[in-house]
């Protein structure tokens, strides 16, 4: 009953003020930032009590394919939200909530387990901690590598709409872009050397490092690009999503293998 009420109140919460979001974009509402942020805060906070309850179990950590989506989802929230006091990422706040209102909906209706027992071990946490942080952090780099196709693409065809307050300048957007893959990147480095260090030769572990690998060379590229050539536009864009496009693969695409297929 009691996961019941949170799951309930944390699908109002994330849904009701993706729709004020929604709302201020399409010109309809002036949004205020501190109902945002007041919204936010709770609708996070609840969605973590619910992944306290369903990851930390007394057997282990529930550590399923939906457990940890969920988990990336509420952090991709959590990150945006205390982004938007310094930079105007109400457009991708409101991509991000209703996938993460969809994440607190599939994990009671699947109930998969995946237990892993780290008592003894808690060091390995940090690569579990890590990845879910890199995943997160170029998971909304490459959102916003999507919302600049997509400006990108109307203004190369004479169409760039109404200026609106939730939507900063491109120039702007492409500065956030290579600061959030910068961090990722960052992430992503300490993810693969604890992988290594922790984890072994875990069910699954050589194929998850390799694409991992091969993404992060595909992101070290494209900012060993930036800093030397002056990449930007279609070539940031493409290089992006195609490193992100990995690492879904190498995490998540290994995890739906092994849970649900093998």
């Amino acid at each position: 009953m009691e996961a019941a009420i949170l799951i309930l109140l944390t699908l109002t919460a994330y849904l009701g003020l993706s729709d004020y979001l929604a709302l201020g974009l399409l010109g309809r509402v002036r949004t205020r930032q501190g109902i945002v942020l007041a919204v936010g805060a709770l609708a996070v906070a609840l969605h973590a009590a619910l992944l306290h309850l369903w990851i930390d179990t007394p057997a282990g950590q529930n550590l399923s394919f939906f457990n940890m989506a969920s988990m990336m989802a509420w952090l991709i929230s959590l990150l945006l939200l205390a982004t938007l006091p310094f930079r105007q990422v109400g457009a991708l706040l409101a991509m991000a909530l209703p996938v993460a209102a969809l994440s607190v909906l599939l994990v009671p209706l699947v109930q998969d387990q995946v237990m892993v027992d780290y008592r003894g071990r808690e060091h390995a946490l940090w690569h579990v901690f890590a990845s879910i942080a890199a995943y997160s952090m170029l998971a909304i780099a490459a959102v916003q590598a999507l919302v600049l196709a997509i400006l990108d693409h109307r203004l190369r065809h004479k169409k760039p709409g109404r200026p609106n307050p939730l939507l900063p300048p491109l120039t702007s957007m492409e500065s956030f872009l290579f600061h959030l893959i910068g961090l990722g990147f960052a992430l992503l480095s300490l993810s693969l050397a604890t992988g290594w260090l922790y984890l072994g030769d875990a069910p699954g572990m050589r194929h998850k490092m390799l694409l991992s690998v091969v993404a992060w060379l595909v992101f070290g590229t494209l900012l060993a690009g930036r800093a030397f050539r002056g990449w930007r536009g279609r070539t940031a864009i493409r290089l992006t999503l195609a490193g992100f496009g990995l690492l879904v693969l190498a995490y998540f695409g290994t995890k739906l293998v092994l849970e649900f297929i093998l």
